[in-house]
């Protein structure tokens, strides 16, 4: 009968403070650098490509507020003035939509 056994454990890390050297992990392949730099200029191209985008659409935007402020000007005319039969043309022009789109009814309430 055996009373008493022997055990043995081998410990492969010393506990929670052992970290791994991060010298050690420090690999530098000849094609890193190159890389980096590759990297860094293909970033820096990206970041003039989203400023001339940037700047192209804010001109866009403006462009369109202008039209729209012109279009909004000419309805507002042509619904103070719509005795003429050319006015009520020009109205129609300017409500006309193209097929497959419908513009909101302004009389309805809209729910979101």
């Amino acid at each position: 009968m055996l009373l008493f056994s022997v055990v043995t454990t081998v410990r492969t890390s010393h506990g929670p403070s052992a970290a791994p050297n991060p010298a050690a992990n420090h690999h530098h392949p000849s094609g890193d650098s190159s890389e980096l730099q590759a990297l860094r200029q293909q970033c820096e191209q990206l970041n003039l490509e989203s400023g001339r985008d940037k700047a192209m659409i804010d001109g866009l935007l403006r462009e369109r507020d202008f039209y729209f402020n012109k279009l909004r000007d000419i309805e507002i005319l042509c619904q103070e003035n719509q005795n003429s039969l050319m006015v009520k043309d020009v109205l129609d022009i300017l409500y006309a939509t193209d097929e497959g789109f419908a513009a909101p009814d302004c009389a309805e309430p809209q729910e979101f």
